[in-house]
């Protein structure tokens, strides 16, 4: 179901290379959407990415069109924002385990934690 996917979160790490070294946090929120599989997508790396993704609950998978803003970040920021383009555009799976929300394609790995405050 979306709704376990609702949540603000902080990137750990892309394909294994952590983000912790950075300067600044990448953070991703999702929230609920008017259609019970319709979530919305605000995501902040080096740009600010917004848009509405479709869960599909058999296949686990996101898909949907992402719009942003068009700044030149850090080889690192410039990796996942397009992992996280390409991969919604294309359909990307996601799970949540606890605290832990992964983003998957063939190509790409994100983990995200549960933002605190």
């Amino acid at each position: 179901m979306s709704q376990n996917l609702v949540g603000d979160y902080v990137l750990i790490s892309h394909n294994k290379a952590t983000s912790t070294d950075r300067t600044h946090p990448r953070v991703l929120t999702l929230k609920a959407g008017y259609k019970p599989d319709l979530l919305h997508v605000h995501a902040k790396v080096c740009n600010i990415m917004n848009g509405g993704v479709m869960f599909d609950a058999q296949t686990g998978e996101l898909k949907g069109q992402l719009s942003s803003t068009r700044m030149l970040g850090n080889r690192f920021d410039m990796m996942v924002e397009r992992a996280l383009s390409k991969g919604f555009s294309n359909g990307m799976m996601a799970s949540r385990d606890g605290d832990t929300l992964i983003l998957k394609t063939s190509e790409d790995e994100l983990v995200f934690k549960v933002q605190t405050c």
